[in-house]
């Protein structure tokens, strides 16, 4: 088993001091903002803090549920995470707003700090919804049990007043099962025996409607692109849809209902980050959304055990059970932040992956066909170290990769082990470009990546 090395974990302990309030990177175009604007977004985010605390405080316990409770809290964490994104985007830049991004940013922090993670009754409000929700006689998912805990564990963390309310809740939670995504079923199918199995993979970007074009290069909310991208992968026809960035909540489930008649299997919301009371807690999920029209086992997520900024990334592996054969599938989004040392973290999560790889493979030795699909952020042609390892150890798909693209569907070649060089050489895996771009008018693309479509099929 690979370790991850000392200069690594101070590297990571330097990144969390430095960084803690932001998540994540995205390519920043030209900026053309004016400082008011941004202050002006300042102005609305602190007032979506302070309605938000107000709504909490309001409800009593007995009446609050998920919709009027942890969904508006989700909702808070995504819009202060992609608020503290954008503005440190500006200030990384050589951009005339670094030094008022700068400024802003620490303004909007101490605001937080003041009126939310250091509010008492606030946290009371929580525990309150988590008391109400723990003791109700109706049937709650596992996703929703997580969500509890994880929210149990940020308030013990940084309220420790609360600690004997928070235990005796844990206690009672713990009696749950819990999952760290959240399942939906649909009503789609396999229709027809094929040969071959078929995954769609593409960056969404699908993040809260205000932040598309700090994302990349998009100017249309993911609320406007949604019906689209669904008409795309419909038309696709694939087994297995793969999909990044799904960051807005409520897109995952406008996702599940665009695809519901198609797909039967859905995993959503896959690595949630609950927020709690302290700057570090900020940051939205891995993004990371699943459908299928075959059953999946062993679904598993895995967080990055060092990422470049504080988020919830990792990666969501299963197995499909196909006709085929078995296909395991590790699906991802590695760090995307255009710092030069950063590439050494996208490494380093290469190699957790491999690492998880070669566990799977030992607990079952059985050649199956071992599939890493998603944004792996490292672009093709480069020197990155983690062009090396998947030089070594996957065969790409796709035939006359671009230079600098990021987008990748591979099929592992050699044993993580290294000893094994044939390894799966029954299996082939051809890969197709579909572009979401719009080359007349694009600012309304669907996203700034392409999908890829991957057929997996025996050699002979």
């Amino acid at each position: 088993m690979r370790c991850f090395s000392d200069r690594f974990k101070e590297l990571q302990r330097i990144i969390n001091v430095v960084l803690c309030s932001c998540i994540g990177w995205g390519s920043l175009q030209a900026v053309t903002t004016e400082e008011s604007l941004l202050a002006q977004e300042i102005k609305l985010i602190k007032e979506n803090v302070e309605e938000t605390i107000e709504c909490l405080i309001a409800i009593p316990s007995d009446e609050k549920t998920p919709e009027n409770t942890i969904r508006p809290w989700n909702q808070l964490h995504q819009n202060l995470s992609m608020q503290c994104r954008a503005l440190t985007l500006l200030s990384f830049t050589d951009s005339p707003l670094k030094e008022e991004a700068d400024r802003l940013l620490q303004d909007l922090m101490l605001f937080v700090s003041k009126s939310l993670f250091q509010n008492l009754e606030v946290s009371q409000a929580l525990l309150g919804y988590a008391e109400h929700f723990i003791q109700q006689d109706e049937l709650h998912t596992p996703y929703e049990h997580y969500e509890i805990q994880s929210l149990l564990q940020q308030i013990k963390a940084s309220h420790p007043d609360h600690g004997d309310w928070v235990s005796r809740l844990e206690e009672q939670n713990s009696n749950f099962e819990k999952t760290p995504y959240l399942h939906l079923q649909g009503h789609g199918c396999a229709k027809e025996k094929r040969k071959d199995l078929r995954v769609f993979s593409l960056d969404t970007h699908f993040v809260p409607a205000q932040f598309p074009e700090l994302e990349g290069e998009l100017m249309l909310p993911w609320e406007e692109r949604v019906s689209s991208i669904a008409e795309k992968i419909k038309l696709a026809d694939a087994d297995v849809v793969c999909l990044q960035q799904v960051q807005a909540e409520d897109a995952s489930y406008a996702l599940y209902s665009a695809l519901k008649g198609e797909y039967r299997y859905f995993y959503a919301s896959i690595g949630p980050n609950v927020m709690g009371f302290s700057p570090k807690s900020l940051g939205i999920s891995s993004g990371l959304f699943v459908a299928s029209k075959y059953p999946l086992q062993n679904p598993r997520f895995t967080p990055f055990s060092i990422t470049g900024l504080p988020s919830k990334d990792g990666f969501f592996d299963f197995i499909v059970v196909h006709e085929l054969a078995p296909v395991h599938i590790y699906h991802t989004h590695l760090e995307s932040v255009p710092v030069p040392y950063f590439s050494q973290v996208r490494a380093m999560q290469m190699n957790q992956i491999l690492d998880t790889m070669q566990e799977d493979y030992w607990d079952h030795p059985q050649e199956i066909p071992f599939v890493l699909c998603g944004n792996l952020s490292i672009p093709y042609g480069t020197k990155e170290p983690g062009l090396a390892l998947i030089d070594a150890f996957f065969r790409d798909g796709l035939i006359n990769r671009q230079e600098q693209s990021v987008d990748y569907a591979l099929l592992l070649k050699m044993n993580p082990d290294g000893w094994d060089a044939e390894f799966c050489d029954q299996y082939q895996m051809d890969t197709e470009m579909i572009s979401m771009e719009d080359t007349i008018s694009p600012e309304l693309s669907l996203s700034d990546h392409p999908a890829l479509l991957s057929k997996i099929s025996l050699t002979h």
